[in-house]
């Protein structure tokens, strides 16, 4: 039902309520698509957090693991696999 602008002051009131509640709509969905973006980009950022962490331990931990796979190879090879 659209309201004639010069029904008077109940009629331009009716209309600013109108513009207000879509300008109001508008902004509330437009903020919740905003913090639905950052929360997705935070999440993502925590996982890739977490995956650059592991990947840093993993490669703190291979130089020794080597050495050690390493030197078990060169005792085998030397004192013959006893099983001792």
């Amino acid at each position: 039902m659209a309201v004639d602008a010069t029904a008077g002051p109940i009629g331009q009131d009716r209309l600013t309520l109108q513009a207000f509640i879509r300008e109001h709509v508008s902004f509330a969905l437009f903020r919740a698509s905003a913090e639905s973006l950052a929360s997705e980009n935070a999440d993502r950022l925590a996982a890739m957090q977490c995956a650059n962490r592991n990947v840093g331990e993993l490669l703190h931990a291979l130089p020794l693991n080597f050495q050690q796979r390493c030197q078990a190879s060169i005792d085998d090879e030397l004192f013959g696999n006893s099983g001792l």
